[in-house]
């Protein structure tokens, strides 16, 4: 074993909350960092006039109550709310789970990579939030949410987080004691207010970046389907008549009974895919070989010489980071490893249905939740079936598959069973050839969005620790 995976302590330098050696080794390196900074160390406890626990109640995709806020709603520290759930609360229900503006949400159950971040609720109308938050209510007088807010999602908070994170049945945790417990440097007033405004600023001009890169995006959907043919039907108006389940039961016989998957406007959508100027096929039928399933390495087969594309390494523009990689020991079979042109999809979790193109060199095998197929080369161009598994109807199609109400899943099966489009290889390799073209125009955009993100951050990290130039 190498020296540098043990070391020595005293009881008595324990204490009585944490044996584990993993917590004493982070925490003494986050400690050392914070120690730079000029201003007083305080646990955010201090400052804390409510922490609560999520509602645990299943919320529905169908929009009859309160929209709940859940994990998937918050990436990259902001509020996504394209994608909600909604619940029925009675009154006393309701005042107990709605969210107040100057909440900060904290995600306390997640991969490594995630738990721990959080962000301030801004938004308008009445919302309550999963129980895969915890709600922290602060004393504006002592610290401000959107300082707060910063300091924790920093690199510097992130070593705090890793320290103290839990390792739970395969998910990550942090308990409710541990962020009363987080240490937090304490500017004065107006310093917070000076932070947290150039975050704000951040993260606006990240936005008004990525906006600029999903217009291309949403560009390359329009392209797309008008080359094939395909015209989506309108989505319906939200009312009790479109929410009602209305359909033959030799439709439904030895299928799904749920209201939500036989909405008529699923079965006119793959109808209109089925409809376009080519046709289509099942994805079974286009397959070059298996369509695998990825593992999720346990605890124990963790840290070895094998790296692992897991869900969070698929970036939303199809894309994969290769930077941070989880490692394992020998676990994966010959076919998880991932093969040149492989189209990666997601089948659990707050991503369902990400979609990503394996293009790159080196030995890398394929993580959990995740499942990967070859085409048949001869009669369909990978990047055409990746990009139009990434484009509108393959996604409303896989949406209407997900089944699960708290952690969604995919079947394989499901997967197998999507819809492709079938023009001649020629016109696929055209309409790939632009939609390459596009997404790299795409890609680049949200590259420079996150580069000068992190920079910005890092400055203002310069001002807690007094660094600054």
């Amino acid at each position: 074993m190498s020296v540098d995976k043990y070391f020595l302590l005293n009881r008595g330098e324990l204490g009585i909350i944490r044996w584990d050696p993993n917590y004493h080794l982070l925490y003494e390196k986050f400690l050392k960092t914070i120690e730079k900074s000029p201003y007083k160390i305080e646990r955010l406890g201090k400052a804390i006039l409510r922490l609560q626990y999520g509602s645990s109640s299943l919320a529905s995709k169908e929009n009859g109550g309160y929209p709940m806020l859940r994990m998937l709603n918050l990436q990259d520290e902001e509020w996504r709310l394209n994608d909600l759930k909604y619940i029925q609360f009675d009154e006393i229900e309701f005042k107990r789970y709605k969210v107040r503006k100057g909440d900060i949400l904290f995600n306390r159950t997640n991969s490594k990579e995630l738990v721990g971040k959080c962000a301030v609720f801004h938004e308008d109308g009445d919302w309550v939030f999963a129980s895969y938050f915890i709600r922290v209510e602060l004393d504006n007088s002592k610290l401000l949410p959107e300082y707060v807010s910063f300091f924790i999602n920093s690199s510097i908070g992130r070593m705090q987080i890793d320290a103290v994170s839990r390792q739970i049945a395969g998910m990550t945790n942090v308990n409710a004691q541990e962020v009363r417990a987080l240490k937090i440097p304490v500017p004065p007033i107006d310093e917070q207010e000076r932070i947290a405004k150039l975050y704000t600023e951040a993260r606006i001009q990240r936005k008004s970046t990525e906006h600029q890169s999903a217009k291309l995006l949403d560009g390359i959907d329009d392209y797309l389907l008008n080359e094939l043919g395909i015209s989506l039907p309108p989505e319906p108006a939200n009312t009790i008549e479109n929410r009602t389940f209305n359909t033959s039961f030799t439709k439904v016989s030895g299928n799904r009974f749920d209201p939500f998957f036989n909405k008529t406007y699923f079965y006119d959508v793959k109808e209109s895919i089925a409809k376009g100027n080519y046709g289509a096929v099942f994805l079974k039928q286009i397959l070059s070989g298996l369509l695998v399933k990825g593992y999720l390495p346990k605890q124990e087969e963790k840290e070895g010489d094998n790296k692992v594309v897991q869900i969070n390494s698929i970036n939303m523009d199809g894309t994969i980071d290769l930077d941070n990689l989880l490692t394992a020991k020998d676990v994966f079979n010959a076919y998880q490893e991932l093969k040149q042109d492989d189209i990666l999809v997601v089948i659990t979790g707050a991503t369902i249905g990400k979609v990503g193109y394996w293009s790159y060199p080196g030995k890398y095998y394929l993580g959990g939740d995740i499942v990967k197929f070859l085409t048949d080369k001869s009669k369909f161009d990978p990047y055409f079936v990746y990009a139009f598994l990434r484009c509108k109807p393959s996604q409303i199609e896989i949406k209407r598959n997900v089944t699960g109400a708290t952690n969604g899943h995919l079947s394989p099966d499901d997967v197998k069973h999507l819809l492709i489009p079938s023009p001649p290889l020629s016109v696929q390799q055209m309409i790939a050839k632009e939609v390459r073209v596009r997404t790299e125009e795409a890609h680049q955009l949200l590259v420079q969005a996150k580069m000068d993100f992190e920079a910005a951050k890092k400055e203002i990290e310069k001002l807690i620790l007094n660094t600054a130039s």
